[in-house]
């Protein structure tokens, strides 16, 4: 079939005026949109503030203010605004041991010979080390042997006195040599002074009869009025000698057996016993006046809650606590200076130890009979200490 011609197609061109019109009506629409944008968001804004807020309010939305502070910083413990209530978080973790108060002394202790004349102790205190602060002289050592003329006329009846001269005379040459005098004293492992006066030492009870150790000797008893009054008369006699230091040892009850507990006072054998070795080192210190007590005490029994001083009624009074063991680890001497509670405590060694610099503690290095073998020392202290020791075989004892 034929197809029917669509004929010639007319093109019609606008005029000027037809064409700026139509710009004008297009401008007007972008225009309107344009200023209907900007109508929304003015009205979305105005709106959206209050709409924010609300919703902070309602805890649903967080402030954007506190989420850059805490990108910005590291999260810190709020202090509370109560200046006495109280915070947990303000309580450091304790993880070092109880601070004590500071006792700087870098001690020796000369032997008993070196009492027996003058020459003798400035021979000795001439071999001290550099180092040292304190030299400590045996003035009452175990067994009751005194080492000076004691001005108490029992201590000569006595026959305790083995060495006569003048405590002055033993002060002075050890503080012309730059030291400080210090002085040791063994306080009931006396067996001397009870045998010239019976009732200085334990007694049978209900007689006057004295009890004997194993070795068939007496002992200086702490119920014995007279010997309080002995112990307290010597320590102040010392101390007003001008000692700057007393180390009070020997402070503890004899191994009584069962059958002396029968025998003997029954105070000897009863629960709070210790209370008389406090009430007795308590005596010493007040005799001691300025002079500064420390106190020796077994670390093992310490550590075995059979420190008898320590659960004494009457609370005890020494500057310091000098805890005696043979070796140790930093748990051990942390957990004695908590059974020391408020007494600051040093430690003191019959052999050398190293322990950690932050512990107070006194070395004591027992007389050597041969001479040490050991080249292995911590420091150049040490190591001049015991060569110290192996030339003039003394005890030295350090504290730092």
């Amino acid at each position: 079939m034929k197809l029917k011609p669509k004929g010639r197609k007319i093109y019609r061109y606008k005029t000027r005026f037809e064409r700026l019109k139509g710009f004008l009506r297009n401008s007007g629409a972008v225009f309107m949109t344009i200023a209907g944008i900007g109508v929304l968001v003015f009205v979305g804004y105005s709106a959206g503030g209050p709409i924010v807020a609300f919703l902070e309010e309602q805890k649903i939305l967080t402030p954007a203010s506190s989420i850059a502070e805490t990108e910005a910083e590291p999260a810190q413990t709020q202090e509370p605004s109560d200046p006495t209530a109280e915070s947990v978080t303000d309580v450091p973790e304790e993880t070092s041991l109880p601070a004590a108060e500071e006792v700087w002394m870098q001690g020796y202790t000369l032997m008993p010979e070196a009492l027996f004349t003058e020459d003798a102790l400035r021979q000795a205190v001439a071999r001290v080390p550099e180092e040292t602060t304190h030299v400590f002289v045996p003035l009452k050592d175990r067994g009751g042997s005194l080492y000076f003329a004691a001005a108490v006329q029992d201590a000569g009846i006595s026959g305790a006195v083995v060495a006569a001269m003048p405590l002055e005379t033993i002060r002075s040459i050890i503080a012309d040599a730059g030291y400080t005098p210090s002085a040791v004293i063994n306080t009931l492992e006396d067996t001397i002074y009870p045998q010239a006066f019976p009732k200085a030492g334990y007694t049978i009870a209900g007689t006057d009869t004295c009890w004997l150790n194993a070795d068939g000797k007496p002992m200086l008893s702490p119920f014995s009025p007279i010997a309080k009054d002995y112990l307290c008369t010597l320590t102040a006699e010392i101390a007003d000698a001008g000692f700057a230091a007393i180390l009070c040892e020997g402070l503890a009850f004899p191994d009584f057996s069962e059958d002396d507990l029968a025998q003997l006072d029954p105070r000897a054998g009863a629960s709070d016993r210790g209370t008389v070795l406090a009430q007795l080192l308590n005596a010493m210190q007040e005799s001691a006046g300025d002079a500064q007590m420390i106190v020796s005490i077994d670390g093992a029994q310490l550590l075995a809650g059979r420190a008898e001083l320590l659960h004494a009624g009457t609370q005890i009074t020494p500057d310091h606590a000098a805890v005696t063991i043979q070796s140790g680890t930093e748990s051990e001497l942390a957990a004695m200076q908590s059974e020391l509670l408020e007494i600051p405590c040093v430690f003191l060694y019959n052999e050398k130890k190293t322990l950690p610099d932050s512990v107070n503690r006194i070395f004591r290095q027992e007389e050597q009979t041969t001479e040490r073998t050991d080249t292995t020392e911590t420091s150049e202290t040490t190591e001049s200490t015991d060569t110290t020791e192996s030339e003039t075989g003394s005890e030295s004892t350090s504290a730092s």
